[in-house]
């Protein structure tokens, strides 16, 4: 492998495409939505990431039935946050995830966004890292909404290109080459899902992975080179060479991210019950939006959602709000 198609030079390509990607402009909604929740958490922020599938419907999106997908990206979670519970909650089982609805010209625009410390997804991107979701996530296409500083940019724009690397290199053990790029980003994909408690099959990786086709026959290949197993084709198709050892290492690795994965998301599930602010509101609008019709809750419910939960269930399926 020569300098210029060395893992150096090919990072760096990957690295500008990447920003590039990422620099895209976005709908002024998202912006407003951006400016509120880094209004909630103060000058630690680093950054705004927009990503999923509202992305995907570029200016088109619906706002009126949509709710958009926000990374927000923190310096220091004790600065995030008015008290210290929350921030030991994001610090040890993150990311915390919170609800927000903004009027923005006449109609109400809305998020989910999950708060996550920078230094931890710096980490969580790198090959060493076991947490799939992350790499996995941000290997996909994501949006830079805004960023605190150029310094501050250009971490965020590292870690995708880590991610993607990451990503490239975590998938290669699973699969034999060569093989087309929609095959191999369905593997990487459907692996991630294992590792998490999703409802996604093999299908919605497939959609996934062939939703994008140029973007993923342009940049695999810089992500395999990369992390220094890649090799080139004509073909069309994606090849490279792994050691045994690494690719038993790397295998052996997602057999634990398999295990552990699930016992994650259930204490993330869990954790939410408690942390998940705006997570009433979220469910009454979801519930809006199936049967059109928007519950009513009295205070003390609001205060106290899980513990009224068996009376807000009752009253909502005499209603008719859900079955």
């Amino acid at each position: 492998m020569t300098a210029e198609t060395g893992p150096a030079s090919a990072y760096e390509t990957l690295r500008e495409r990447v920003a590039a990607e990422a620099g895209t402009p976005v709908p002024a909604a998202v912006h407003a939505l951006a400016g509120e929740v880094r209004g909630r958490h103060g000058g630690t922020v680093q950054g705004v990431l927009f990503y999923g599938s509202c992305l995907r419907q570029g200016e088109a999106i619906d706002l009126d039935g949509s709710v958009l997908d926000l990374y927000v990206l923190v310096g220091r979670y004790r600065d995030a946050y008015p008290g210290r519970l929350l921030a030991l909650a994001n610090r040890v089982l993150p990311p915390n995830v919170f609800f927000v609805e903004v009027p923005w010209q006449g109609q109400v625009i809305r998020a989910k966004y999950a708060v996550l410390a920078l230094d931890q997804l710096e980490r969580w991107t790198k090959r060493e890292a076991r947490i799939p979701t992350f790499w996995a996530r941000f290997a996909q296409p994501v949006r830079l909404v805004w960023a605190a500083d150029d310094q501050a940019r250009a971490r965020v724009l590292t870690v995708l290109a880590d991610a993607f690397v990451t990503f490239a290199f975590k998938t290669a053990a699973l699969v034999d080459p060569p093989v087309e790029p929609d095959a191999f980003w369905t593997a990487g994909l459907t692996a991630t899902y294992r590792a998490e408690l999703r409802s996604e099959g093999p299908d919605r990786a497939r959609l996934l992975a062939e939703r994008e086709p140029e973007r993923t026959r342009a940049l695999t290949p810089l992500g395999l080179a990369a992390s220094g197993i890649g090799e080139p084709r004509d073909d069309g198709r994606l090849g490279w060479r792994m050691d045994p050892a690494e690719r038993a290492r790397s295998l052996r690795a997602w057999r634990f991210m398999w295990a552990s994965g699930k016992a994650l998301s259930v204490l993330r599930l869990a954790k939410a019950l408690f942390t998940f602010q705006g997570g009433v509101d979220y469910a009454l609008y979801k519930i809006e939006r199936h049967t059109g019709r928007r519950p009513e809750l009295r205070s003390f419910e609001r205060r106290h959602p899980i513990l009224c939960a068996p009376v807000i269930l009752w009253r909502l399926r005499r209603s008719g709000s859900v079955r």
